[in-house]
């Protein structure tokens, strides 16, 4: 894919939705203060965090609801089945509805389900409770896009890098979390606990979200958005680039981190409270995150992801001399996930600025094919590493890595102004 015909693909739907643009975006940005943002942070990484806060108290669950540990897997995975379902399904409706209120709403089932599952009697009943908590905690990705949208130009980089700092922190932290809250009160305490904390959040939600009303053109109905998704992802070369690199560094990072935990268990016999310390190491991700942001501001989108490759692919060369002492997989882990993060706030960007009138249904085709690339990762690692060992698990991380870093390289432009892409041909010598 070339430059010019990424941009020869986009220059189209960008100029129709100028005027949509600048209606839709401009309404409420003075009202978006820093401490709004980081508030918006907070609310974005605690629905995030839902997804995660079974893994560690699967074994009390099986135990209080008298049924096998090996058959809890499917609660783990229900809330993220529940989330993957829900940005297909419920993050377009950004298109269609104010935002505030769908994140409202999304909220207060949030609030809703976790109180279900808490008060579950049966495996049914937390199945279904859980789907749909994971289901409803979509609506980060709906705060993600709402920074988006209500923040001024020129800062846009430092509103998604706090935000999606929020998001990371609380994917890092939420098996701490709920691990240490089942530990002291029961899990279904922990339940009751995040229950009341998201109804909290929900009632400062309603004073503080910045609102953005969406100018719904006529015979715009929530079908119609979700019969033209395939037909967005089909015009949209520049989404289409964003999807490719997204992917490889998703699929990277699921593979790694999952086979990471059989590597240290199997190689250096370390317990699982030791192999969950390595957990720190991803916060270094989560403090790259607003840097990064700010340097898109500065030098653009291109530059921050190929930036981002050549540290991943620096963290996995450190990982392949994991072989006899702990410190070259520390310092791996943590330039790695440094670069999956600081990759993920540019390219989220990216995929925002694809089209205007469309932004939370681009941001859906996005998310899908990112966490169906995370979802295969998880599911290659473990095998290959079993099959082929170490070395070769690492091999094709670097050359999924080299592979993205290419196509960052040979066929992405770079966008440093996201209120007027594609404005000009300068854009495109903007490298």
């Amino acid at each position: 894919m070339t430059k010019s015909n990424e941009t020869t693909s986009m220059s189209s739907p960008c100029k129709r939705s100028d005027n949509f643009s600048a209606g839709e975006d401009m309404t409420n940005r003075g009202s978006l203060t820093s401490w709004i943002t980081v508030f918006m942070a907070f609310v974005a990484g605690a629905a995030m965090a839902n997804n995660y806060i079974m893994h560690p108290i699967l074994p009390d669950v099986a135990t209080s609801l008298d049924m096998k540990v090996s058959a809890t897997g499917l609660l783990a995975g229900a809330t993220q089945a529940g989330y993957l379902i829900g940005i297909f399904l419920l993050v377009p409706l950004g298109d269609l509805f104010n935002l505030k209120k769908v994140i409202i709403a999304q909220q207060i089932v949030l609030t809703l389900f976790l109180l279900f599952s808490a008060l579950s009697t049966n495996y049914t009943m937390m199945l279904i409770g859980l789907f749909i908590v994971g289901l409803v905690s979509s609506s980060s990705l709906q705060i993600s896009s709402l920074g988006f949208r209500v923040s001024p130009k020129k800062s846009r980089g430092a509103t998604m890098g706090t935000i999606m700092a929020g998001i990371s922190a609380g994917i890092v932290l939420s098996r701490i979390i709920s691990g240490y809250l089942s530990d002291e009160y029961g899990w279904r305490s922990m339940l009751l606990i995040l229950s009341g904390m998201t109804a909290f959040i929900t009632v400062i939600a309603i004073k503080l979200l910045p609102n953005n009303n969406i100018p719904v053109s006529q015979g715009k109905t929530y079908t119609s958005l979700l019969k033209r998704l395939p037909k967005i992802l089909s015009a949209n070369s520049m989404l289409k680039t964003s999807i490719t690199v997204g992917s490889c560094w998703f699929f990277i990072f699921s593979m790694l981190w999952v086979s990471l935990s059989i590597y240290l268990y199997n190689h250096f016999s370390l317990t699982s409270t030791e192999i969950g310390l390595f957990g720190f190491a991803g916060l270094a991700g989560v403090l790259a995150t607003r840097p990064a942001g700010k340097l898109v501001d500065r030098v653009g989108t291109k530059r921050v992801m190929a930036y981002s490759f050549v540290t991943i692919f620096i963290g996995i060369i450190l990982l392949l001399f994991g072989v006899n002492t702990l410190w070259p997989l520390v310092f791996g882990v943590i330039l790695f996930d440094v670069g999956v993060f600081s990759a993920q706030v540019a390219n989220q960007m990216r995929v925002l600025s694809v089209d205007s009138a469309s932004r939370n249904s681009v941001l859906s085709i996005y998310m899908c094919f990112y966490y169906g690339a995370g979802s295969l990762g998880s599911s290659l690692g473990s095998y290959i590493l079993g099959a082929h060992g170490w070395f070769v698990l690492c091999g094709i991380a670097a050359s999924v890595c080299a592979f993205g870093l290419l196509v960052v390289l040979k066929g992405m432009t770079n966008i440093s102004d996201f209120s007027t892409y594609p404005s000009s041909s300068a854009r495109e010598t903007n490298n």
